[in-house]
């Protein structure tokens, strides 16, 4: 392949990488996608297109994410709603305790 199609086909990975994680706030994504296209252009085509190499655009941008120590959307709803599920918990068991307290209850 050409180095047109190369550029054409590293700007289209690059994009795609990038709208991944348009959840960074913009410095941290700046700072991951800063090399990207550097380093997509050292791949040969001839091997397939980039997306056959390194795979879908957006597991390589949470391979990027987890490289530089963040967490995913997912994670952060899942770790999200464990912390909600912990805070009903916590308020059931306080309200649990009042109940008890009550001379009513004994």
């Amino acid at each position: 392949m050409n180095t047109t199609m190369l550029d054409k086909d590293v700007k289209r990975y690059v994009d795609a990488v990038a709208a991944a994680l348009v959840d960074l706030p913009d410095a941290t994504r700046t700072e991951i996608l800063e090399d990207l296209a550097a380093h997509l252009a050292e791949f040969d085509l001839a091997n397939g297109t980039l997306d056959t190499q390194l795979g879908d655009p957006a597991i390589y941008a949470e391979e990027l994410r987890a490289s530089a120590g963040l967490v995913s959307p997912a994670e952060r709803g899942a770790q999200r709603g464990t912390d909600q599920v912990a805070q009903v918990a916590a308020s059931a068991r306080r309200a649990l305790s009042r109940v008890r307290a009550t001379t009513w209850w004994r």
